[in-house]
C-alpha cells in the first residue's frame, strides 16, 4: 500500500519549465512532504502539468468566446446598418404632358410628348403616342415597361441604383445612363441608342445578354441583330430633352420621297446626281429598309454593287439583311469585301457573312468569316461577338475540349464579354 504522502499530490523535483509560482508550490510540497519516489515525482509532474495545461485551454476557451462574440457583434451592426439603408423611401413619379394612372400607366397625346419625372432625378421622356407601363418603384429604382412607341431614358447613377426597361421579349438593365428606346409591337423591332454609360439586353436574339458601350446603337428584327456607331446626322431621331429636367420629346425622321413616283427619266437622272449616301443613310436611320432595297433594285444592282461607295454598301447590306433579301445582302457584303478592302466596312462585312452563314447552318464558312473578321480587326466592334460564336460553333461541332482554347481567350480578352459566362462553364466542364 502506498504511503500517505503518495496518495495525495506528489510534489517533482525536476521543476524545469515551470514558472516562477509553480516553483515556489513545489518547494512548500518539498519541505511538507519529504521525499518521494521516483514514480511520485513523475507523477506529480505530469499532474501539475495537466492542470496548468487545463487552466491555459481554459482562458483560451475564454478569449475564444469573446472574440467570436465581438464578431457576432459586427456581424449584426453590419446587417442592422444595411436594414436601415433598405429603409430608405422607394422613389416617387409625377406626370408631366400626360395622366398618370394609379396603375403606373402613362400614353403620351399625339402632340407635344409626355415626362416621367423621379424623385431622384432620373426621367422617361415619351414621344407622341408612347404607351409606358411603371410596373414597380423602389429605393434603387424602376421596371418600366415600353409597350409601344419611343422615348428618350435618363437615370441618375449611384452605387446601388438598378432600374430595368422592357419592351416586348427584351430587357435593359441599366445602372446609370443615357439613351433611346423604341418598340414596335407590330413590327416586332426594337432600337436602343446608347449615349453614354453602360446597359446589357437580354432577349431572344442572342444566346448570352448584349452589352453596349457609349456611342452604338442596337436594332433587333426578329432574328437579325445589328451594332452600329451611332452617326451625327441620327442624333435627331432619338426623342430627348435638352438636358434633365428638360420637356418634350422630337419627332423621327421624315419619310424619304419614294422613287417610285418619278419618271423613267428622271429616276435616270437622280441615279447620275444623287447620292445613294444621302439618301440611304437617312432611311436606314428612320428604318424604310425597303426603300433602299427597291431604290438600288430600280437603279440596276449590279451598277450599284459596282459604282457604289462603302458607306452605301453598308447600308444596302444591313436594310436587305432587314427585309430577309439574303441575295442582295450577300452580294453587297461582298462586293465590299472586294472593292474596300482594309478599311472598317471590308472587316465588318466578313463577320456579317459569318452570321448569315451561321443562320443557313453553314458553320465552316461561319467559322472562317469570323476568323477573318478577328484577323483583320481584332480589337473592333465585333471581336467579343465573333470570338463568342467561334466557341460556340466549334463546341456544338467539335466538343468542349476543342472549344476550350477559345473559351481560355475570351475570358482573358473580355473577362465581362457578352459570352463571358458562357465561356467560364465551358473551362470547367469535364
Amino acid at each position: 500500500m502506498a504511503p500517505p504522502n503518495e496518495q495525495r499530490l506528489a510534489v517533482v523535483e525536476d521543476d524545469e519549465g515551470l514558472n516562477e509560482r509553480a516553483r515556489g508550490v513545489v518547494d512548500l510540497a518539498r519541505r511538507s512532504l519529504g521525499e518521494m519516489s521516483e514514480r511520485q515525482r513523475l507523477a506529480g509532474l505530469q499532474g501539475l502539468r495537466a492542470r496548468l495545461h487545463k487552466r491555459h485551454r481554459a482562458w483560451k476557451v475564454r478569449w475564444t468566446a469573446l472574440a467570436f462574440s465581438s464578431a457576432c457583434a459586427a456581424v449584426l451592426l453590419f446587417v442592422l446598418a444595411a436594414r436601415r439603408h433598405d429603409r430608405r423611401p422607394a422613389l416617387t413619379m409625377r406626370s408631366e404632358g400626360a395622366e398618370l394612372r394609379a396603375d403606373g400607366a402613362v400614353e403620351a397625346p399625339g402632340s407635344g410628348g409626355a415626362v416621367l419625372h423621379f424623385s431622384d432625378g432620373s426621367q422617361v421622356a415619351l414621344a407622341d403616342g408612347a404607351r409606358a407601363h411603371v410596373r414597380s418603384l423602389d429605393a434603387q429604382g424602376a421596371r418600366v415597361t415600353l409597350e409601344e412607341g419611343r422615348a428618350h431614358v435618363y437615370v441618375v447613377h449611384a452605387p446601388d441604383t438598378r432600374w430595368a426597361f422592357e419592351a416586348g421579349p427584351f430587357v435593359v438593365a441599366v445602372t446609370g445612363t443615357a439613351f433611346g428606346l423604341s418598340w414596335s409591337e407590330s413590327a416586332r423591332r426594337l432600337d436602343v441608342r446608347l449615349e453614354n454609360g453602360t446597359v446589357t439586353v437580354t432577349g431572344p436574339a442572342s444566346d448570352a445578354p448584349l452589352s453596349m458601350r457609349a456611342g452604338q446603337w442596337l436594332t433587333v428584327r426578329g432574328s437579325d441583330v445589328l451594332l452600329r456607331p451611332i452617326a451625327s446626322e441620327e442624333s435627331d431621331l432619338t426623342p430627348k430633352t435638352s438636358e434633365p429636367g428638360g420637356q418634350g420629346a422630337s419627332d423621327a425622321g421624315k419619310a424619304l420621297p419614294s422613287t417610285t413616283t418619278r419618271g423613267p427619266e428622271a429616276r435616270g437622272r437622280a441615279a447620275e446626281s444623287d447620292t445613294p449616301k444621302r439618301q440611304w443613310g437617312s432611311a436606314l436611320a428612320s428604318g424604310q429598309f425597303d426603300f433602299i432595297v427597291d431604290d438600288a433594285l430600280a437603279q440596276g444592282l449590279e451598277r450599284v454593287l459596282a459604282k457604289a461607295g462603302s458607306e452605301e454598301l453598308a447600308a444596302l447590306a444591313d436594310a436587305a439583311r432587314y427585309t430577309r433579301r439574303e441575295d442582295v445582302a450577300r452580294g453587297a457584303l461582298l462586293a465590299q469585301r472586294r472593292r474596300f478592302p482594309g478599311t472598317e466596312n471590308g472587316h465588318v462585312a466578313a463577320f456579317y457573312l459569318g452570321r448569315m452563314a451561321e443562320g443557313e447552318h453553314d458553320e465552316r464558312s461561319s467559322l472562317a468569316w469570323f476568323q477573318a473578321y478577328l484577323a483583320e480587326s481584332p480589337n473592333g466592334t465585333y471581336a467579343s461577338e465573333a470570338l463568342g460564336r467561334r466557341m460556340v460553333l466549334v463546341r456544338a461541332a467539335q466538343g468542349s475540349p476543342a472549344a476550350r482554347p477559345l473559351a481560355d481567350a475570351y475570358l482573358r480578352r473580355f473577362p465581362s464579354g457578352t459570352y463571358a459566362e458562357t465561356a467560364r462553364a465551358l473551362t470547367t466542364e469535364p
